[in-house]
């Protein structure tokens, strides 16, 4: 789709340009009309309704609608709201599918930045000066690359990167739960990082939620039943290989977490298995 939004690139022929306040308590409507070329019609301020074949649409201020060739369409205003129109019809010197929807364009540019571009538009057009037709058409390129900006989606934000004390934080929990059977310190870690241990461990809190000690003991214990449903292993060695100091210290833990021994947790998640 974007290909076919690089409208603006082809050569244009600018065959009308408008720029209309209305305002008062009665509403304006005018009569519907279609034209041989392409329109821009963008509601600069307050409310409208703009008719495009069968659809009814409601504006608002910053909304602009493309209008194709030999499309029927009118505007009105809304009872008590000033509207402020802004027209501009051309021939495009190729094909392109453009989308007939409304856009909000007023994120792509400042309000005040697409009033002048109508006005100028407007005002160059019906000048006899030297270069006046060639700005009215660098103002016109430049309003229809505003509009191919707002019916372009836009790409996806990159997430933030991590701040140095999620990337820390991070860099301790994965020492971590590599070492398991030989675990390092804390002091030993907050060396190789060049900070003390106090602030390790406040880091890795304030990241994680939890202390360093304790994330070791859930890491020790997540392995545990891991190896506990896929081997064999008795106690002894399924302690030595999580880095608990015995299998006694192991099963203190182990029914801390889960309330039961580790043999009997293993007995009956095999069973249902």
């Amino acid at each position: 789709m974007s290909e076919n939004l690089q409208f603006w690139q082809q050569e244009l022929h600018l065959r009308l340009a408008a720029v209309t306040l209305r305002r008062g308590p009665t509403p304006w409507r005018a009569l519907e009309h279609r034209h041989r070329f392409h329109e821009v019609g963008h509601l600069l301020e307050g409310e409208a309704m703009w008719q495009v074949g069968s659809r009814r649409i409601r504006l608002h201020a910053g909304d602009m609608i493309w209008v194709p060739p030999g499309v029927p369409h009118l505007e009105e205003t809304v009872p008590r709201h000033t509207a402020h129109f802004g027209w501009v019809g051309f021939d495009l010197g190729g094909s392109a599918e453009i989308p007939l929807v409304r856009r909000r364009v007023t994120p792509a540019a400042p309000r005040g930045e697409l009033r002048r571009l109508f006005e100028l538009i407007q005002s160059e057009s019906a000048a006899h000066a030297i270069g006046a037709r060639e700005r009215a058409h660098l103002a016109l390129r430049e309003l229809l690359i505003l509009y191919a900006r707002a019916a372009t989606p836009s790409p996806p934000t990159a997430p933030a990167p991590p701040s140095r004390q999620a990337t820390l934080a991070g860099a301790v929990a994965h020492s971590l739960t590599e070492n398991l059977a030989a675990p390092l310190s804390i002091a030993a870690l907050a060396r190789y990082h060049g900070i003390t241990p106090s602030h390790l461990a406040r880091t890795f809190k304030r990241e994680r939620g939890i202390t360093p000690h304790a994330f070791l003991t859930q890491a020790r214990l997540e392995h545990a039943c891991r190896l506990l449903l896929d081997t064999n292993e008795p106690l002894k060695v399924v302690a030595a290989a999580c880095g608990f100091t015995d299998d006694a210290h192991f099963v203190h833990q182990f029914r801390r977490a889960h309330h039961e021994t580790p043999a009997r947790w293993r007995r009956s998640r095999r069973a249902v298995a």
